[in-house]
């Protein structure tokens, strides 16, 4: 769609309803501008090129997105204003069908009186990490290929098949055993219950021409654990899986144990000896928790009963995801998994994830998936 197009599209909305429900009324177009009146009664406008320039590169927007294209803290308007001309659905991912513009432009209602006004807004969405990063993805790939929860299209088993239980799995008996051994060096009763994990799958690539379709997880501080590490070493005996030696080495890292992971666990105290396996570390963790203070972090769970149990589960379950695509139920549509480690931004970026742009993001997820899984994105 040309500029002008898109301009006398968007001369047509007369109102927007933002996802929390404000109402942004009055919305006219004049020159390169689009005027609005916002609940409070101040009159706005936003840039109509700026606006542009987000249906032009983004295939999915929210509010966290929108920052990076539109001046001004005027966010929300223009993530409502979007979605009304039906350019965006209501989830924020762009809708591919171009609409028919009429060679008769309306008259756009003369813009009202009032200077614009560039006060703060209330962020309306909370945009977490995970969030931030499929928004980036959807928009690198095209939407119509990235699912995930956060962008409200969770994981289904219509998508995969991922059980609390790898001997629900289906699994060549090699990787069974391979899984077995997992759960002894975990410390597992292996009472692990029943029951699907689909639904907390991060999220997933679907039929890519080049990626295909996959699990792809954002893995934030709290994975990296000396649990993790257990299950990574293992993982080498099943599959060469690419981040691999980047995962072993964040897991062997005590610093980044001390600063970044254990605080994720709500646990004060340093771990002061070499990272060596789990049980080390669950044989320490017990020892400096007290026993009439719970921490929900570290507590026991099925199958891992003791204190460290949950980090104990957290491992073995994503082992669970590393290996989704060998058990028989998917292993005629799915790849094997791709897994972006949240501090690989700050290793390239020396910035903090809340810190970078979208734009800085979206570049460097697009390294990644060149360094270590070999597609360049176009």
């Amino acid at each position: 769609m040309e500029y002008s197009d898109f301009k006398i599209l968007l001369s047509r909305i007369t109102s927007a309803t933002s996802v929390t429900g404000k109402s942004y009324t009055r919305i006219s177009v004049k020159c390169d501008q689009i005027y609005y009146r916002r609940e409070s009664g101040s009159n706005e406008s936003i840039d109509l090129r700026e606006l542009y320039d987000v249906y032009k590169k983004c295939t999915f927007i929210n509010t966290s997105i929108l920052r990076t294209y539109i001046s001004g803290r005027k966010f929300s308007p223009s993530l409502a204003i979007l979605i009304e001309s039906e350019l965006f659905d209501q989830q924020g991912c762009r809708i591919n069908d171009e609409k028919t513009i009429s060679d008769t432009e309306n008259n756009p209602v003369e813009a009202f009186p009032g200077s614009t006004n560039d006060e703060s807004e209330e962020v309306e969405v909370a945009e977490k990490d995970e969030g931030r990063f499929f928004a980036a993805l959807a928009n690198l790939l095209d939407s119509k290929y990235v699912k995930s929860k956060s962008l409200n299209k969770p994981i289904t088993s219509s998508d995969v098949i991922l059980y609390k239980n790898h001997d629900e799995m289906k699994v060549a008996n090699t990787v069974a055993n391979i899984m077995n051994l997992l759960l002894e060096k975990l410390g597992s009763n292996w009472n692990l219950g029943s029951g699907h994990l689909e639904r907390f799958i991060d999220g997933m690539i679907v039929n890519h021409p080049i990626l295909g379709t996959r699990i792809v997880e954002f893995d934030e501080e709290q994975h990296f654990t000396p649990a993790r590490l257990d299950s990574l070493q293992i993982l080498k005996e099943i599959d060469e899986f690419p981040f691999i030696d980047l995962y072993t080495d964040l897991c062997k890292n005590n610093s980044y144990l001390n600063r970044y992971v254990l605080p994720k666990h709500r646990v004060k105290e340093n771990f002061e000896n070499d990272i060596n396996d789990f049980q080390g570390f669950q044989t320490w963790l017990h020892s400096i928790t007290p026993p009439d203070k719970k921490n929900g972090y570290i507590e026991a769970k099925p199958g891992f009963t003791f204190i460290g149990g949950r980090i104990a589960q957290r491992a073995y379950y994503d082992s669970l995801r590393d290996i989704a695509h060998l058990a028989t139920a998917n292993e005629t549509k799915l790849t094997p998994i791709i897994r972006f480690p949240k501090v690989y931004v700050a290793l390239i970026l020396k910035k903090e994830f809340d810190q970078v742009s979208m734009g800085e993001l979206q570049k460097v997820i697009a390294q990644y998936l060149l360094e270590y899984y070999n597609y360049k994105v176009n």
